[in-house]
């Protein structure tokens, strides 16, 4: 169990998602609140609307608590949330009590929760109690693997985080807010994102939503702590998978010559002719042969492939060109 203490956490985007959840938080503004449910997908910041709610409640100078259901011990976690049990954290503080994971809950701390849900609901006092989860908790209610009673117990008020892909127009606010905490943290420079940038990660899924975001924006900052600006030649190789591409697949069932060949040779003659085409752009000759930026650097050092300058690359394709 921990103790969170009062953060400056905020929702950032103008999106219609993000603007309803702001609506639906400013119902409980100043409100001595006892039961909220907040579910979505991993990094989708259930714990920052959390935070926010116990900030702008009644109880903002109480301690929130946070308990983790998926690596609380079984007889503990039964203990804690049981309000008859001498050990239990639910008569303790007249706080806030964070279930996190909640869906990890025993049927019989389901049970126990529900009592303590009840009474507080109907004397007005103990503690309050939000469920964070990453599941559909009516469909484990259908399985059985969830009680009913505590389930809409918890759904008085419920708040849907919705996915990063869903709220691709607050992308552009999000990655530039992450970079300026990211150049606190590690003094970085990088403040600004070129528009080609955007665009491409925009059309990625986003599986690990804001906290896949931040990764990555974090190890584009570290790996180029002087540079000011996102360029596309820092963009990571595995955000252009989803994107689509006029790259032409070559059959892999191409035969090889009966006098064979020399593999390094080949290699080497296909990197070059992707740095001549993509006129010495690294990430772009990069991207045309399906591998990463590093991977092509440390091949053009193996064949002593150093970028050239356009003028020199220009003349190459005129030669090819007039033979």
């Amino acid at each position: 169990m921990e103790l969170v203490y009062n953060n400056n956490f905020e929702l950032t985007g103008n999106s219609e998602a993000i603007t309803n959840i702001l609506k639906a938080i400013k119902l409980l503004e100043g409100r001595d609140f006892r039961v909220a449910l907040i579910s979505g997908e991993i990094g989708t910041q259930k714990r920052t609307v959390a935070n926010i709610l116990h900030r702008h409640s009644a109880r903002h100078n109480s301690p929130l608590m946070s308990i983790d259901c998926a690596s609380s011990s079984g007889p503990w976690l039964e203990s804690a949330v049981d309000p008859d049990s001498s050990g239990s954290v639910l008569n303790n503080v007249n706080g806030i009590l964070c279930l996190r994971n909640i869906e990890f809950l025993s049927l019989k701390a389901q049970g126990s929760l529900l009592r303590h849900l009840e009474r507080s609901i109907q004397k007005s006092e103990g503690m309050s109690v939000i469920g964070l989860t990453t599941v559909d908790l009516k469909r484990s209610v259908k399985e059985g693997k969830f009680l009913l009673e505590p389930f809409e117990t918890l759904s008085r008020f419920h708040i849907h985080m919705p996915p990063l892909r869903d709220r691709m127009g607050d992308l552009s606010a999000l990655s530039k807010k992450m970079l300026k905490e990211i150049g606190m943290r590690f003094n970085t420079k990088m403040t600004q994102i070129e528009p080609e940038v955007m665009e491409i990660c925009s059309k990625h899924n986003w599986p690990g939503n804001l906290r896949e975001l931040c990764g990555m924006l974090e190890q584009v900052a570290l790996h180029y702590p002087q540079e000011q600006t996102f360029r596309p030649d820092f963009i990571p190789h595995y955000l252009y998978a989803g994107t689509p591409n006029k790259v032409i697949q070559v059959s892999t069932d191409m035969k090889l010559p009966r006098q064979g060949v020399v593999l390094e040779e080949l290699e080497r003659s296909l990197l070059k002719q992707a740095l001549e085409q993509m006129l010495g752009n690294q990430s772009r000759a990069a991207r045309l042969l399906g591998i990463s930026r590093f991977a092509l650097r440390y091949r053009m050092e193996k064949y002593g492939l150093f970028p050239k300058t356009k003028e020199e690359i220009f003349a190459a394709a005129s030669d090819e060109w007039k033979e």
